[in-house]
């Protein structure tokens, strides 16, 4: 019986921990109370949409924040010239540029889809990987969430595993 006994706490003990284990890797949203596991797959497309979170909606858009992952083997200066290029095919004023580190930040605003909307970009590059964190909100709205998205975008990181195994 006192084996019989044993086990069962022993399942139970096991069990709650494989049971707490999932919840440290979820995406946790605390003002919306709850959180979720994330779909994390290794993508051999091109370039693909990893992440989108959404701001409540104003004027018929939704301030948001994106990342997406690009295959991109050539240098950040041909990345930055040919997004300049784009910028300028799409008619936005490039506000503000700057390289930090490995990286490139941008904030652009212009025309897109009948709307003036206001960008802040990040592009991050490892190892023939742009890691491409945009921010996005009507010029009305960046007054007030710009700082937030702008902040969000930041908070950007590569996990050290990836910079680990990019050195074995």
């Amino acid at each position: 019986m006192k084996k019989i006994v044993f086990f069962l706490c022993l399942a139970m003990i096991t069990g709650f921990s494989s049971a707490d284990e999932p919840a440290k890797n979820r995406l946790h949203f605390k003002n919306n109370n709850f959180s979720i596991a994330p779909l994390d797959e290794k993508s051999t497309v091109q370039s693909y949409q990893l992440l989108v979170m959404f701001l409540p909606a104003s004027d018929a858009f939704a301030p948001n924040v994106n990342v997406i992952l690009q295959q991109y083997s050539d240098t950040m200066e041909s990345y930055a010239a040919l997004s300049r290029q784009e910028f300028q095919d799409e008619q936005w004023t490039i506000l503000k540029e700057e390289t930090v580190g490995n990286s490139i930040h941008w904030e652009t605003s212009g025309m897109f889809q009948g709307q003036k909307l206001h960008w802040y970009m990040r592009a991050d590059f490892n190892n023939g990987t742009v890691y491409l964190i945009t921010a996005t909100a009507t010029e009305n709205q960046w007054k007030t969430v710009g700082t937030k998205l702008t902040e969000c975008v930041d908070s950007f990181q590569l996990d050290d595993i990836m910079h680990d195994a990019d050195n074995e």
